[in-house]
Order: C-alpha cells, then sequence, then structure tokens
C-alpha cells in the first residue's frame, strides 16, 4: 500500500511504494498537495503491480456479464427517451466496480466531504488558518441548509451562488 511522506524543508511529498521487484521505493511527487501526492503515489504503485504481473486488469466475470450489459440496452433506450440520470449512470459504473472487485465510486454528503476537508486542512496549516477555513465552512453549510446533507455530486452552481 502506498502512503505520502514530507520531507523536513520540502514543500513536496515523497511516495513510498513497492516497486516491480519488491523493493520499497521513495521517490518525490513533486505535488505540495497532499491529496494529489496520495494520488500520484497510488498511481506508481499500480503501474508497479501491473510490471510485475500483479493485480492484473480487472475483468468482469462471465456469469455476470449478460446481466451488465441488460442494464446497459436499459439505460441507452432511457437515454433515447431522455429519462437518464445522473444517478442512473453512477449505479451501472458502481455496479460494474462492485462485479469486478473494485470499491464504489465516492459518494460523499457534502458535510462529509468538508467534515473530512477541515480535519486534513486543521492539521497541515496553522491554527489561524484552520479557525479560517472553519468559519467559511460553517458559513457555507449553514448557507446550503438542509441540501449540506444531500450527495455532494447534487450541488449546483445554484446553491454555490
Amino acid at each position: 500500500m502506498p502512503s505520502v511522506h514530507r520531507r523536513p524543508g520540502s514543500p513536496y511529498f515523497s511516495a513510498a511504494f513497492t516497486d516491480a521487484y519488491g523493493k520499497r521505493r521513495l521517490t518525490s511527487t513533486k505535488c505540495t498537495d497532499r491529496a494529489q501526492a496520495l494520488a500520484e503515489a497510488e498511481r506508481l504503485q499500480r503501474a508497479a503491480d501491473v510490471l510485475a504481473g500483479r493485480n492484473g486488469p480487472a475483468t468482469l466475470p462471465r456469469d455476470k456479464a449478460p446481466a451488465v450489459l441488460e442494464r446497459f440496452l436499459d439505460l441507452a433506450r432511457k437515454a433515447q427517451a431522455g429519462e437518464l440520470t445522473a444517478a442512473d449512470g453512477q449505479a451501472l459504473v458502481n455496479d460494474l466496480l462492485v462485479a469486478t472487485g473494485q470499491d464504489k465510486l465516492p459518494d460523499a454528503t457534502v458535510r462529509a466531504f468538508f467534515e473530512t476537508y477541515l480535519a486534513d486542512k486543521v492539521t497541515t496549516r496553522a491554527a489561524s488558518t484552520g479557525k479560517r477555513y472553519r468559519a467559511v465552512v460553517h458559513r457555507f453549510l449553514d448557507h446550503l441548509g438542509p441540501r449540506a446533507d444531500r450527495p455532494l455530486r447534487l450541488v449546483t452552481s445554484a446553491d454555490v451562488s
């Protein structure tokens, strides 16, 4: 499992991962944002796994293929009728991911997303910056009202203005 670390005095995070030969490596991600650095570390780990023949590409089991194809055709019909929704598409992708042994797409609420965001920022920034971020986030969540407990993907530009 890859991880990220910041070396003393460096603004950049380093990725720690196991290379294709089984050796633990530490290399710069050239990223100053922890989330971006972790994504880069995971990309490096996946590439090393593919080179080493570990964790080959996920494939859809034969017994599940007909059901997935039928579901896709149903959604194509809905799209032609103008009835396809984002939730339909996300449900199909989630089912494909689960069928191939992968994790579903993240679907956090607005409140949960910002709680995680604040937890990271408060620990990685100055105390005054954390207070300022917290105040802005709480004002935004108050502005959203009950919509703050809906999935993040449902937030529109009209909600923000």
